[in-house]
């Protein structure tokens, strides 16, 4: 029998054995192992993922409702949010992601004395309703002075296909508006 012998010192001039007791190099092959091919998919998943960008302020409660809406009803589907937003009358960035219905927030380093308060969020999930993800996050942004919006919405990895959504999927929501009463 071969006896077990621990690792043994290169600069002996001895290549190191293993603890099973012997090296490689002792006449008898080992077989490999086979690799098993995947079958390419024919078909896109439809996952893909949507970059919006928009400067401006946002509404917390008009924010909250539309992830409430994309959380109660298209968390499967919706695999990943995150983003950086800048929330109505907050001197701080807040930083969020979500996987699934699990969502998670806090508040990250104040904004620059001459940074421009742009949004970013990302939507990464199966079959997502760009349009609709780009109106609802739209109607969260408090409107300027002048009434318009800025920035853009762009896939941040097209999907192979270009897909609708789902029948059945919910409508989100409009942007509520504010009276000087609030």
């Amino acid at each position: 029998p071969i006896p077990c012998v621990p690792w043994q010192s290169q600069t002996s001039g001895q290549y190191q054995r293993r603890v099973h007791g012997h090296d490689h190099s002792h006449g008898h092959g080992h077989k490999k192992k086979k690799k098993i091919r995947t079958q390419k998919l024919r078909h896109s998943s439809g996952v893909s993922s949507l970059g919006i960008v928009r400067e401006g302020e946002i509404d917390e409660p008009q924010f909250e409702m539309f992830i409430g809406n994309i959380i109660r009803f298209q968390s499967a589907d919706m695999y990943r949010m995150k983003g950086i937003i800048a929330l109505e009358g907050s001197p701080r960035k807040y930083v969020f992601h979500s996987i699934h219905e699990v969502f998670d927030a806090e508040e990250g380093p104040v904004w620059g004395e001459d940074e421009k308060k742009i949004n970013k969020i990302v939507f990464i999930g199966k079959n997502l309703n760009n349009e609709a993800l780009t109106k609802g996050f739209e109607a969260c942004l408090v409107p300027s002075p002048s009434g318009k919006t800025n920035g853009s919405a762009l896939p941040a990895k097209r999907s192979m296909e270009e897909r609708g959504s789902p029948a059945g999927t919910p409508a989100l929501p409009e942007k509520k508006t504010r009276t000087d009463s609030e």
